[in-house]
Parts: structure tokens; C-alpha cells; sequence
């Protein structure tokens, strides 16, 4: 049998003289910038495969700024030979204002406008619920410039299209049923479907609360205005003056107003403060 030698480490002079051989090479100051905080978003866009080029970023920006929505209209190449036009007419529908054309039109020779093409994508954004604080910094000079970012959205196709191609189907099919019915009155009954479910007094509460506060944001966000934005491509002398704006022009020394006692409790996991 052979003889297993036990060896004691002893772990507190390992970690002492690591830290001993761990020298402080550089430090640097940190600026906390505050001019973009209110305005600084992190644009994700977890379909697409490629970067937006000089010629094929968004031809417009749209916000609405107290439900922190963002639209991005992308252009499509028409002439490209992958494009198919027939489709692209079909769709067309969904990004004018023209009225869809009935057997009516044809009968009493109206005329219609020339077909649109679908010549744009509309990109929608959905906020990314925040699980922790974001910063960006950049380096000058050999200091460090922090700004917050004020939240992170990512964008996905909107099919807003369709759902304006089929309102103008709708009302396309009302006037050929007001036509044909001209003499007799249509009476329209609208069936509602009622789901019938069973919970408990509290579970109801809570699910009828929940409802009535998504209604509300959603009715909040449907009703505040888009207000138009320009975009600018990163490489734009724009870009570079906003990106100015990252460098604090004052520098005041930030005062802490916690001991490390305290901030170590902030940031323990046992704290039930949090």
C-alpha cells in the first residue's frame, strides 16, 4: 500500500503575495457626463445580419418619447432582382393612402392611380426590460467618460401594413354591399364571443388589475403623437457632434455621501432593501 502525503496550503500568503506581485500599473479618472443621460438608448436588432450601410440605414425616425417607442422606416431596392413586384404592388396598399378597387370602380370607369410599390420597412421597437444599469464610456486624454443609457429597445418588422390593407378591404367591401343594398336596410349584428373561466376571488383581482394597467399603458402609448427625428449615419459630422457631447465640460469632484460600510450593504445579496 502506498503512503498519500498530505500537504497544507497555506491560502492567506498565497493571496498575499499575489497581490503583492499584482502592481497598479495606471490609473485612470473617471467623468460622470450627464448631457446625453436623458437621451442615450442602446438600439438592438436581433434579426438582422448585417450593420446598416451609408446608403441603406433609415430614410426616417420616429419617437414617442413618454412611451419610449421607436420606429425606423428602412428603404427597399425595387429594382433589385430578387424583389418581387407583383407582391410588392400587393402590399404597396399597406404604405399609401389610395382606396382599394372594387367591381364599382371598373363598372363606372374611375380612375385609379398608378400602383405603389412597398418600397419601405417599418421597424418597431420593443423596450428591453432593464436587469441591471447600462453606461457607455469613452477614453481621451487618458480619462474615462461615463454616460447612462437610459434604456436598451430592440427593433423586429412591424406588419402594420396588413392591418391597414385589410381595414381598406373592409371598407372597399361596405360600399359594394351599400350599392347593391340601396333600396333594403341591412341591419348589421356584431356576435361577441364570451370565454367563460373560473377562478378564485383574489386570482380574478389580481388578472382584471393586471388587464386594466396594460389597457391603459397601451391605450397611453396609442394616443401620445410621434414626434419625427432625423437620423444620421455614424460616419455624419452630426454623429461627431453628438459624440462631443460625451465629454463632461466641467469637472467637479463627485462627494460621496455613503461609508464603504454602506455601500457594500446596497450591493449584498442579503439585503432585503432591494
Amino acid at each position: 500500500m502506498s503512503e498519500v502525503k498530505s500537504e497544507h496550503m497555506d491560502v492567506d500568503n498565497v493571496v498575499s503575495e499575489n497581490m503583492e506581485e499584482d502592481e497598479v500599473v495606471q490609473e485612470i479618472d473617471v467623468y460622470l457626463s450627464q448631457q446625453l443621460a436623458q437621451h442615450l438608448y442602446l438600439f438592438q436588432y436581433p434579426i438582422r445580419t448585417h450593420s446598416f450601410g451609408k446608403n441603406t440605414g433609415p430614410t426616417q425616425a420616429r419617437i414617442k418619447p413618454k412611451s419610449q417607442i421607436f420606429e425606423l422606416d428602412i428603404p427597399l431596392e425595387t429594382n433589385a432582382p430578387t424583389y418581387n413586384r407583383e407582391k410588392g404592388e400587393e402590399l404597396g396598399l399597406g404604405v399609401n393612402d389610395d382606396p382599394f378597387k372594387t367591381i364599382l370602380d371598373e363598372r363606372m370607369g374611375t380612375k385609379q392611380n398608378k400602383a405603389s410599390l412597398m418600397n419601405k420597412q417599418t421597424l418597431a421597437s420593443s423596450l428591453v426590460p432593464a436587469q441591471t444599469n447600462y453606461m457607455v464610456g469613452a477614453f481621451r486624454n487618458g480619462a474615462l467618460y461615463m454616460s447612462p443609457v437610459r434604456g436598451a429597445v430592440q427593433f423586429r418588422p412591424s406588419l402594420k401594413y396588413l392591418d391597414k390593407i385589410d381595414e381598406k378591404i373592409k371598407v372597399a367591401n361596405k360600399k359594394v354591399l351599400d350599392e347593391e343594398n340601396k333600396d333594403l336596410q341591412v341591419e348589421e349584428v356584431k356576435a361577441k364571443a364570451v370565454q367563460v373561466q373560473v377562478r378564485n376571488a383574489d386570482s380574478n383581482q389580481t388578472a382584471t388589475l393586471r388587464k386594466s394597467t396594460l389597457a391603459q399603458l397601451q391605450r397611453q402609448a396609442e394616443e401620445e403623437p410621434w414626434i419625427r427625428l432625423q437620423y444620421f449615419d455614424e460616419e455624419s459630422n452630426e454623429a461627431y457632434y453628438i459624440y462631443e457631447k460625451m465629454f463632461s465640460g466641467k469637472k467637479e469632484p463627485l462627494v460621496c455621501k455613503t461609508t464603504t460600510d454602506e455601500f457594500i450593504d446596497r450591493i449584498s445579496a442579503f439585503n432585503t432593501q432591494l
